[in-house]
């Protein structure tokens, strides 16, 4: 095993070629993630890929990519049929649509976008997590881990990270140990990053997709985030030009803003405000 994770490093850290096809070397980390966005509901599945390159690391779900090349499919041809588009996206529905570019757009930062509500961008310093090294291992995907844990954002993760392959990298924001992470989870179990596959993949060279977006803070997309949560169709009121034909009562059952109850069942991966509350 040790032999050919070097094999794979050493295409990643060379970007060669050996197998003659296009595109630039990659050790790719599947995850198959579990997420929760609100506490009365149970949480979503979904598929998410670590494309590694060198210094470069891309973090996205492949549900969303197989959605998006799904409608990409069906522009192309021309196919707007509402239903064929649905049963399509049906197995992919519960991807989601934020990217994370570590090492982009300089070393030491990375850069976040997000289209659940709009096309959004950020950038910020990549974490400096203070991580505690715990006395407990175990075996993910034929390599040994060591336990580790840290308070990031007003959430407390438990990770294990492989002692065999050293890249100081893993799921979603979470990085800086001195080994790949393979398995996440938050002490709620509201969020759970599993390992279950490593490979080496030959795919374009990581960069941010070309969009239209929104440039922001990342505080400023955590209000706007929590306003699309807590008061979505006041967003909406504000974020669109032209008149929103919705029902006055409609928008005050959504309108959580005051509501205690509700508001305390909302589950935020990352709590900016908690930064605040130190």
């Amino acid at each position: 095993m040790k032999n050919v994770f070097l094999f794979l490093l050493f295409l990643v850290a060379g970007g060669t070629n050996v197998f003659g096809q296009s595109g630039k070397s990659t050790l790719r980390i599947v995850y198959n993630t579990l997420y929760t966005r609100d506490k009365d509901y149970k949480s979503n599945q979904d598929v998410e890929y670590l494309d590694i390159q060198d210094s470069i690391s891309h973090f996205y779900s492949h549900y969303w990519q197989r959605t998006k090349e799904i409608e990409d499919s069906l522009n192309r041809r021309g196919n707007f049929d509402l239903k064929l588009r649905q049963r399509l996206n049906r197995p992919y529905s519960s991807g989601q649509e934020y990217h994370i570019y570590k090492g982009i757009p300089e070393k030491g930062k990375l850069t976040y976008t997000a289209l659940q509500m709009a096309d959004f961008k950020y950038e910020e310093e990549i974490p400096n997590l203070h991580w505690e090294i715990q006395d407990r291992d175990t075996t993910i995907l034929e390599h040994r881990c060591q336990a580790a844990t840290t308070t990031f954002r007003g959430r407390t993760w438990n990770v294990w990270f492989a002692l065999d392959i050293p890249i100081p990298d893993g799921p979603w924001k979470l990085c800086g140990l001195p080994g790949l992470i393979l398995k996440a989870e938050d002490s709620e179990g509201y969020f759970l990053f599993d390992g279950v596959g490593i490979s080496n993949v030959n795919i374009k060279g990581i960069e941010v997709a070309k969009e239209n977006y929104y440039a922001c803070t990342p505080r400023e997309h955590f209000k706007l985030y929590k306003e699309y949560l807590t008061n979505p169709i006041g967003l909406l009121r504000k974020t669109t030009t032209g008149s929103v034909m919705i029902p006055e009562e409609h928008e005050r059952e959504t309108d959580i803003r005051n509501n205690p109850e509700k508001l305390a069942k909302i589950v935020y991966l990352e709590n900016y405000d908690a930064e605040d509350e130190k």
